[in-house]
């Protein structure tokens, strides 16, 4: 399905989607995730990760993020809308987890991740602040260092993991237990010594991304 994205900034899906979504905000079904393996194994030589050479666009998985929404001529490539959509319409009782395992391996598998190498530590950063204002103003100027691909597919997934949340009662997904499955997806430095001792920090992190996305990406 090739469609034109919407030129605002605020629309990252194609307009039919996002109307369908809103329309359908209460019908958001059970993220059925499956724990899998996230920490690194560990080893006197393992102290480094070297990153993996990125695919050219036109392959899904291992292809950079940005590179690839320029060959689909989209704001944000097709199979996190996708995921996603299909997330949100399918009933609670159907089993999503070949869905949602897909849209982690792509994440895992983008060579420069979605909260890219750069801002890495800025958004460590934020658990050091004392008041949410303070955190969300320094979250907003963090995020607009961004490559305005990357931006627009963060808010499009921490919207939906805020939607999933907001169901928690039903599906069991609370915005910790979401930071826990995708923070080590979404973010990762190349060292992977500090992949292992920065699991709580990222944690923490993105579980307050979740819960105040409405603030921070206004």
């Amino acid at each position: 399905m090739t469609v034109t994205p919407a030129e605002s900034p605020v629309s990252h899906v194609p307009p039919n989607s996002l109307n369908r979504q809103r329309a359908d905000a209460g019908r958001q079904g059970f993220f059925g995730f499956k724990k899998a393996q996230t920490m690194p194994k560990q080893g006197a030589a393992a102290t480094v990760s070297t990153p993996t050479a990125a695919e050219p666009p036109n392959i899904l998985f291992g292809s950079e993020l940005a590179e690839r929404a320029e060959y689909e001529r989209r704001q944000i490539p097709s199979v996190v809308t996708r995921c996603i959509e299909e997330v949100e319409l399918r009933d609670p009782d159907m089993d999503i987890t070949a869905v949602t395992s897909v849209l982690k391996q792509y994440f895992r598998k983008l060579p420069t991740p979605l909260l890219t190498y750069d801002i890495y530590d800025r958004v460590l950063e934020t658990n050091s602040l004392t008041s949410d204002s303070e955190k969300c103003d320094h979250l907003q100027n963090v995020f607009n260092q961004l490559p305005r691909q990357h931006k627009d597919c963060l808010e499009f997934l921490m919207f939906h993991l805020s939607r999933v949340a907001s169901r928690e009662s039903e599906n069991l997904m609370t915005p910790r237990n979401l930071a826990v499955v995708f923070a080590p997806t979404i973010m990762r430095d190349t060292s992977i010594e500090r992949e292992m001792t920065d699991t709580h920090t990222k944690t923490l992190a993105v579980q307050f991304i979740i819960e105040n996305s409405h603030s921070i990406f206004s």
